[in-house]
This record gives structure tokens, sequence and C-alpha cells, in this order.
């Protein structure tokens, strides 16, 4: 059962890497490296200085309705903060895909952009993809 487990994984990890670097080919963008982090343990701190934003943003009580309906998602993807921290800070630009959202742009998924991108290098930010994060050396 975990050979099975460890294979697909494998499988999942080579397709994403393979589609990874033809979207960099086709966009020309020239790499020596490239490397599929799978991680999803979100710092404290992150979820932490998330958090202050929020509630120190929002005002309506819809938006904490909102907040508590995508809680988990949220804090399974603000780990991404962290290893762009880890793995691209020295990087001249970062571009990121961001997950799909509502159609209205709210106080929620603008604390997740700032959390994300704080203290960062230059980012670009891509809104509505599913591709995964790309950091580029310019």
């Amino acid at each position: 059962m975990l050979d099975k487990y460890k294979d697909k994984k494998k499988l999942i990890y080579e397709h994403v890497f393979f589609r990874l670097k033809q979207l960099l080919s086709l966009y020309r963008i020239d790499f020596d490296y490239l490397d599929i982090i799978l991680s999803n343990t979100t710092d404290p701190a992150t979820m932490t200085y998330f958090n202050s934003l929020f509630e120190r943003a929002s005002s309506k009580e819809n938006q904490f309705d909102e907040y508590n309906l995508q809680k988990e998602y949220i804090s399974e993807t603000l780990f991404l903060r962290d290893l762009i921290e880890l793995h691209s800070f020295n990087s001249d630009l970062i571009i990121l895909t961001t997950p799909k959202y509502n159609e209205e742009i709210n106080i929620l998924f603008m604390c997740w952009i700032e959390t994300i991108s704080r203290g960062l290098p230059p980012c670009i930010i891509i809104n509505g993809s599913t591709e995964p994060v790309i950091t580029v050396n310019a």
C-alpha cells in the first residue's frame, strides 16, 4: 500500500515538473534549476499575522462567516509564504499564481495576498489560475 502511495506521489511530481518546464519554455524563460516542493505546514507566525490583519481590516460580520468557511483552506495555502521566503528570497522577481476566488475581490482575499507577498522581492501576481507557484531569477 505504501509503495502505491509513493508511486502515485512520484507520478504527480513528475507531471507537475514537466508542466512547469513547458510553461517556462513557452514564455522563453531560461532556467538552470527547477524544483517542486511538497510541503504544507504553515508557520504559526504567518497564521497569526494573517489573523491579525484580517481582524483589523474586516468590519462586516459576513466577512467572518466567509473566513470561518474557508479557514482550513487558508491555513493550507499560507504555507506558500514560508516556502517562497525560504527558497526565493534572493530572487529578482517572483511570479505567483493565486487560487481562483469569488468574482468579487473581498477583504479575505486581499489579506491572503498581503500575507503571501509581505517582505518579499518584487512579485507579479497572476489571478485565477490553478498552476503551481513559479519562482524566476531574472
